[in-house]
């Protein structure tokens, strides 16, 4: 099984879209435009395997890390980096948890 991610998606847009071969696809809009630097896409690829690697299926770890990613930028002001955005995935897991805590 497989995924794609494309960022961008024409006419200037700043969303992304997922896509798996069997036909399923979502949009993703969260990806604000600081996510145009240099590495980003690289994080975004070590997202979609940390997802994956415990076992999440290629397309729903593909959406979940864009979706982590875009939101991830969302919360840095300006100024943004590519090594930025890991350290602010506790923090989303922290808002983002079902109790409130940060998972692991």
């Amino acid at each position: 099984m497989a995924a794609v991610v494309k960022n961008g998606t024409g006419g200037g847009a700043h969303g992304s879209l997922i896509t798996a071969p069997d036909c399923r696809a979502v949009i993703n809009g969260s990806a604000p435009p600081k996510l145009a630097a240099a590495g980003v896409g690289d994080v975004l690829g070590g997202f979609v395997l940390g997802i994956l690697a415990p076992g999440m299926d290629p397309f729903h770890a593909a959406a979940a890390a864009d979706w982590l990613h875009g939101a991830a930028a969302g919360e840095f002001g300006t100024g943004l980096n590519a090594e930025d955005l890991p350290d602010l995935l506790p923090v989303l897991f922290a808002v983002h948890s079902p109790r409130n805590e940060v998972i692991g």
